[in-house]
């Protein structure tokens, strides 16, 4: 089971979306900035959103198609 997952600054729209098997561990991870990074540099501590899928290709899918409908090339 994969879930894709959105996390934002609100500040600026700045948003960080991936997938985990793990959801509440890289909430935890994003919002105390165990890990350093995207998230951490663009203070994207809110989690605003997430979406079960069966596989990580489905995951993956999904991710894709949100990061384009957005126009955002990062995907």
């Amino acid at each position: 089971m994969r879930i894709v997952y959105i996390m934002t600054n609100w500040r600026n729209g700045t948003i960080y979306m991936d997938q985990t098997s793990d959801l509440m561990g890289q909430v935890w991870e994003h919002k105390s900035g165990a890990v350093k990074g995207f998230t951490d540099d663009w203070s994207c501590h809110r989690f605003v959103w997430f979406e079960w899928h069966d596989t990580r290709m489905s995951a993956e899918s999904n991710k894709v198609s949100v990061m384009e409908s957005r126009g955002d090339c990062s995907a």
